[in-house]
């Protein structure tokens, strides 16, 4: 979606603004190890429903099976969130697992997605703390593992 004018960018960012399985569809890829490339993200109908639930409600518990993508789409969903949010309502995401290693590549993989946004949308880091286990965007959102 190269070259777009002033009014196409205003409308498709109200599109990825309203519908989270369409802006990651549009805009992310992600690695399939079954075909050896990025593919597009297209999300399974669990995970829809998971990144919905994400939007309704504050609190989720997520019960899946190994390798149903939950991290990934989970990672792509928090990139989208830190994209869109504004100078006077930053996310903060903090990110808590068993092991600090977990943590950071968790958020690694969040940077990743945050790099594949185009430039329309795509806030920027920060150089305040840059680091794979603490950083931050130019709209003030922030990601600690």
């Amino acid at each position: 979606m190269a070259n777009l004018t002033k009014e196409q960018i205003l409308v498709e960012y109200v599109r990825c603004q309203k519908s989270t399985p369409y802006a990651l569809k549009t805009y992310l890829e992600t690695y399939d190890n079954t075909q050896s490339k990025y593919v597009p993200f297209n999300l399974f109908p669990e995970q829809k429903m998971m990144l919905s639930n994400f939007e309704k409600y504050n609190d989720n518990i997520t019960k899946k099976y190994r390798q149903a993508g939950v991290s990934t789409a989970t990672a792509a969903w928090v990139s989208k969130k830190l994209q869109f949010a504004s100078k006077t309502r930053p996310e903060k995401i903090l990110i808590i697992a068993n092991k600090l290693d977990t943590a950071s590549e968790f958020a690694n993989k969040v940077r990743g997605f945050i790099n594949q946004w185009p430039d329309w949308i795509n806030v920027g880091f920060s150089k305040e703390k840059d680091s794979q286990k603490h950083f931050k965007l130019n709209n003030g959102s922030e990601v600690k593992a």
